[in-house]
């Protein structure tokens, strides 16, 4: 999937909001996994909910950091 720039700078902002401060490699990278993602590119895990469901997680760790935080600390094995 080819990213516009709009994504590859929310995929950024999402990156530094879960991880302050760590640098970001690459928009493909093994480091999405850490964060929940299926893969290295996190763009093949949008189908149909694509742009929005990017900016909604954006949003949700903006207005509520603390949850955000605790959600992220858990991998999707620890859940299932």
């Amino acid at each position: 999937m080819n990213l516009s720039i709009g994504l590859q700078d929310a995929l950024r902002e999402l990156w530094s909001l879960a991880y302050p401060g760590r640098e970001l490699p690459s928009l493909k990278s093994e480091l999405w996994k850490e964060m929940g993602w299926q893969g290295i590119d996190p763009s093949t895990d949008f189908k149909g909910g694509r742009f929005i469901s990017l900016e909604n997680l954006i949003f949700f760790a903006k207005k509520y950091p603390v949850c955000f935080m605790f959600f992220l600390s858990f991998s999707f094995n620890d859940i299932t």
